[in-house]
């Protein structure tokens, strides 16, 4: 069976409460992968990088993080915190049609709801409990290891 990858994005400050979430998920889905743990890889945070600092960051993050996932779970709790860093990901993974599950307080008047992607709702999902939102990466999973056990089965039968 193969590995159900998960990219999990957020704020620098919060690199903690990340690593907890990653735990959470891949404790609960079996064969869930971290495609990259940024909280533990990452030492400065955005404000005290250089360029090159950001062109390997977004070389892990991007294409080795997001890149390879088969979802995004974003956690954007922090109604102050601009997620910039967190947006750009969130773009990544739309662009590449990645699904995004979003972790967010539904306050209008955070950045959590003042950003460009917000309002997307195709391939995006946003949650104001952690619940709901790992019942939907739990069934995205799921569907995976369905869809790849039918695929063995037909190419077995075909041989």
């Amino acid at each position: 069976m193969s590995n159900f990858r998960i990219y999990v994005a957020g704020a620098w400050p919060a690199r903690e409460e990340i690593r907890e979430y990653q735990k959470i998920l891949t404790q609960n889905i079996p064969n869930a992968v971290i495609t990259h743990d940024w909280t533990q890889s990452e030492s400065i945070g955005w404000s005290e990088r250089t360029k090159e600092d950001n062109d390997k960051f977004a070389e892990l993050d991007l294409w080795k993080g997001v890149g390879s996932a088969d979802c995004v779970v974003a956690i954007k709790t922090r109604k102050d915190y601009a997620y910039r860093g967190t947006e750009r990901e969130i773009g990544f993974a739309q662009g590449r049609g990645i699904p995004v599950f979003i972790l967010a307080h539904n306050d209008l008047d955070s950045y959590v709801c003042k950003n460009v992607f917000y309002h997307l709702t195709r391939g995006q999902t946003t949650y104001e409990k952690w619940e709901p939102l790992m019942d939907a990466v739990v069934k995205l999973a799921n569907k995976k290891a369905n869809s790849g056990k039918l695929l063995r089965e037909m190419l077995h039968e075909e041989c």
